[in-house]
């Protein structure tokens, strides 16, 4: 089972039609759990070609003792014209995740923002963001670079 201590303050500012939420959270897991590459004697990554029949790499569900912290900002806007009510926001969250034993989180994004537009008219709503991940920067042990990315929904 995967456990831990959570810390998180949340400050709420709502002036008019805008909206402030600035957050600070720390979490510390006694049983962090998470997928980490199974590593060969060459330290090389396992391939699994000959167990299962196609090209894949071989994985192992692990936990760890592990701290994960960091800041998240959103500011909103809410207008309503007549029976249309119109909401966009940002939100800009920055974090981290270590391993006790040393070593960062595998697969952890460390920065992203997020731009939505939303319209509200009777029971219908429509929305519409784009996010931005940013590139990885604090790599876990055997695990590659990746770049940043762009996420369109609507």
């Amino acid at each position: 089972n995967e456990e831990s201590f959570n810390f998180d303050v949340d400050l709420v500012a709502n002036h008019g039609s805008f909206t402030t939420q600035a957050s600070l959270f720390y979490y510390d897991f006694m049983n962090y759990i998470y997928q980490a590459p199974i590593i060969g004697n060459n330290n090389e990554q396992i391939n699994v070609e000959n167990i299962i029949g196609h090209d894949a790499l071989a994985w192992k569900i692990t936990g760890a003792g592990a701290q994960v912290y960091g800041a998240a900002l959103k500011e909103g806007y809410k207008k309503q014209l007549d029976a249309h009510e119109l909401e966009a926001t940002l939100e800009v969250e920055a974090l981290q995740g270590v391993l006790k034993e040393g070593g960062y989180i595998p697969r952890m994004p460390p920065f992203s923002a997020t731009a939505s537009l939303q319209h509200k008219l009777g029971g219908w709503t429509s929305k519409v963001s784009y996010k931005r991940v940013d590139r990885s920067r604090f790599l876990g042990e055997q695990e590659s670079a990746t770049p940043g990315y762009g996420w369109l929904s609507a």
